[in-house]
């Protein structure tokens, strides 16, 4: 057996990606990476008594050139026996009536294809032939754009169905596979466009690391990276023990006990973020300078007080620091409601109404936790056709007078979850997700 076939096995074994028996999506565009994809799990099939099959997407962008890939991996497939469901669509079309890029309108149409080949039972997993390169392509773009730890933590090997057991391998160690196993695959002229950023990262940025500072160094990436998220893991931990110590939630505020000011100085500032993402409704739009200011204000005198986004208020008083939005006063009974949201590795359950599961690059910073308002809508399928909230209220059968309790997470009239009942289809973790984040509301709380 080939050490590189080997080596994807142990990976499997060591992350738990997949398991004897199991019924595998596996996507192959026809690229080096998907074929040797493919070529590692044939070749492990018979041992693990797994069923393929292989998902082509012809995104309509290339024309003759994405008719040809789509004929090579029907080819390929073919002659390797497995099972291959081609799935064609016009991206151009659609990234045009949704107002997206065509890389966005490209993960969406994928994502639908990979998780109707599903089903609905869920039974499988949907295999994906991302690499290291990819990895350290994610985490260049991420941290040159601006990003906090949780996005540093790149591409996960599992997230809910989606599993990648070659992200522990180079793109040359995957090119020196192909031509050792004598395999064909396609060249996607597209991957040249430097226009494109992550294009650029890859043909010029990488290259000149590997090149001049360490042959290796998208495989350091790659371990920085899993020590980034088993530290975003313990910070969650010890975040939810500080919650746990030092503060309440009494009449729609947050009360911070002044001792927690004793504590370390990042795991308070993950303290203040939690208890600000809660009252206003949102995660992405706390940013580091009101955080800072938050910590300032718990570890100052009693008497001062600051405005926050999303019209919250952080007020010092006596032994202990005050978060509320501006239009609440003490004693004041707010409506029963609260929203919690942190960064996770992967799915949870997909069955609680009350927790869903978010891609992070998508819901935008503006994103807030609201009741229901004219104009509203959501997007119900992949295809990016919307409804009206009220229109499908109605269809739902949701009683008129429940209707304006419920929390919408929306941005302007785009809601991304009807919390309760239905999530925005665009907003759905995808196969392509780097950082996912979950929101948990409870609506009746006392």
């Amino acid at each position: 057996m080939d050490h590189f076939i080997s080596t994807a096995e142990q990976y499997i074994r060591a992350h738990g990606l997949m398991q004897k028996g199991d019924r595998l999506i596996v996507g192959v565009s026809g690229g080096a990476d998907s074929v040797c994809l493919l070529e590692v799990l044939l070749a492990l099939k018979d041992k693990w008594q797994w069923n393929l099959t292989a998902v082509h997407v012809n995104h309509g962008i290339r024309g003759e050139s994405a008719d040809a890939d789509e004929n090579f991996v029907r080819d390929l497939c073919g002659d390797r026996g497995v099972c291959c469901h081609v799935y064609r669509e016009d991206v151009p079309a659609l990234a045009k009536e949704k107002g997206l890029s065509l890389e966005e309108a490209g993960r969406l149409v994928r994502r639908e294809a990979f998780e109707q080949e599903l089903g609905s039972a869920g039974n499988g997993r949907i295999v994906l032939a991302h690499h290291a390169d990819d990895n350290a392509e994610t985490f260049l773009m991420n941290v040159s754009r601006g990003t906090g730890i949780e996005g540093l933590g790149g591409i996960r090997p599992e997230a809910g169905p989606y599993v990648r057991p070659l992200l522990w391998a180079g793109r040359n160690e995957i090119e020196a596979f192909a031509a050792r196993q004598g395999l064909r695959y396609c060249e996607d002229e597209s991957n040249e466009d430097e226009s494109y950023t992550r294009n650029l990262i890859r043909r010029q940025v990488l290259p000149l690391l590997t090149g001049h500072v360490n042959s290796r160094a998208a495989e350091h990436i790659g371990s920085a990276m899993q020590e980034i998220r088993e530290l975003t893991g313990y910070l969650d931990r010890e975040t939810d023990r500080l919650m746990d110590l030092y503060v309440k939630q009494e009449d729609g505020q947050w009360i911070l006990d002044a001792e927690a000011a004793q504590e370390e100085p990042y795991p308070v500032s993950c303290l203040i973020k939690k208890c600000l993402s809660q009252a206003a409704g949102c995660a992405k739009d706390i940013g580091r300078a009101h955080i800072t200011a938050v910590a300032d204000l718990l570890a100052g005198q009693a008497g001062r007080q600051i405005s926050l986004p999303y019209g919250l208020t952080a007020v010092r008083e006596h032994g202990s620091l005050v978060i509320r939005r501006e239009s609440a006063k003490p004693g004041d009974r707010m409506s029963p409601f609260r929203a919690e949201s942190r960064f996770v590795d992967q799915l949870g359950a997909l069955d609680d109404p009350y927790t869903k599961y978010f891609d992070y690059g998508i819901i935008t910073d503006r994103s807030v936790f609201r009741t229901r308002q004219p104009g509203d809508y959501i997007v119900i399928d992949a295809a990016g056709h919307r409804q009206k909230v009220g229109d499908w209220m109605t269809d739902h059968k949701i009683p008129h007078e429940k209707r304006d309790e419920i929390r919408l997470l929306a941005d302007g009239s785009h809601v991304y979850w009807i919390a309760g009942y239905r999530q925005s289809e665009d907003s759905l973790v995808t196969e392509d997700t780097e950082t996912i984040i979950e929101w948990k509301v409870k609506e009746h709380e006392s």
